[in-house]
């Protein structure tokens, strides 16, 4: 249309100008569509991915039907529990105590099965027979979630923020002050380097924790399980990618806490045996209490 009215002559240079104005427009306004249009079908598998992964998530949802209101005054105990993934046997008849207030070691060779005993001690899984009790109430029968509550948990691998000491202790809750940071820091033999730091509770530790030692991260994540104050403290091989000199700080950190909480150390490295109460060897399935030098006597790290 622009054409022809330029070449006969039969619309003003206005209205051309007009008329050109509106095209480039239409087609701008068409370009923009396509790029989206183009944009959505690139990322359209990777939305039916997420759909589906959340289809599946809520079709294994855990279902629980525990109410009891969890108490933690006396003891966790595991009774003649077997435990299997597939057909894979982990756990034959296992039977341990963990006592409030004392310090409890797991211990044996890699691939043992010393992770499942946290699982159960959580309610992640559930024995084939066998029973997990918290002051002699069947788990099945307490509100696991609420039970989850009153543990802190930490893994070999923590996950830092690449944000300040503080958000990294509290995860962002609201709830906790900066007194409580203070104070789980303190507990975890962490405070004397954050006061060190040029920011104090302020300082960025970079990405994954990248501007502190191994040993200072693992204790930021120490600070973070406790900064809830939990009934129960699980280590699960917290100290197993530490130098010596860290991990034995770790083991100082874990003397100053017997007492004032419950912990469960999973492990296979001999120096916790020296820190622990009470320690069961776990091997081929079976889980025995060492007794006396029998502690020391032959370990399989």
């Amino acid at each position: 249309g622009l054409y022809g009215a330029g070449v006969f002559g039969s619309e003003s240079l206005d209205n051309m100008l007009m008329l050109a104005l509106i095209c480039a427009r239409a087609l701008f306004s068409v370009q923009k569509a396509q790029k989206t249009y183009q944009e959505m079908v690139s990322r359209e598998s990777a939305f039916w991915n997420l759909e589906e992964t959340i289809a599946l998530s809520e079709a294994e949802a855990e279902t629980t039907t525990g109410t009891r209101v969890p108490a933690f005054a006396r003891n966790l105990t595991i009774e003649g529990v077997h435990f299997a993934y597939d057909e894979k046997p982990i756990l034959e008849d296992a039977t341990l105590e963990i006592p409030v207030g004392e310090v409890t070691a797991v211990v044996g060779p890699s691939g043992a099965g010393k992770t499942t005993v946290a699982d159960l001690v959580l309610g992640l899984v559930r024995p084939s027979t066998g029973c997990v009790k918290l002051d002699g109430v069947p788990l099945e029968e307490v509100d696991v979630a609420a039970w989850r509550r009153m543990v802190g948990y930490v893994p070999q691998d923590m996950l830092l923020l690449h944000d300040d000491v503080a958000t990294n202790v509290t995860l962002g809750d609201p709830t906790l002050s900066r007194s409580d940071v203070e104070d789980a820091l303190q507990a975890a033999g962490a405070a004397d380097f954050v006061r060190e730091l040029p920011q104090g509770l302020d300082t960025p530790i970079g990405e994954r924790g990248a501007r502190l030692s191994g040993g200072q991260r693992q204790r930021i994540a120490i600070a973070r399980a406790l900064v809830h104050r939990p009934a129960l403290l699980i280590l699960d091989e917290a100290t197993a990618a530490l130098d010596p000199s860290s991990e034995a700080g770790i083991y100082d950190t874990v003397r100053s806490l017997r007492g004032r909480t419950t912990i469960l150390a999973i492990s296979h490295q001999p120096g916790l045996l020296s820190v622990a109460d009470r320690v069961y060897r776990l091997q081929r399935g079976r889980v025995r209490l060492l007794e006396g030098d029998e502690r020391f006597a032959g370990h399989d790290a």
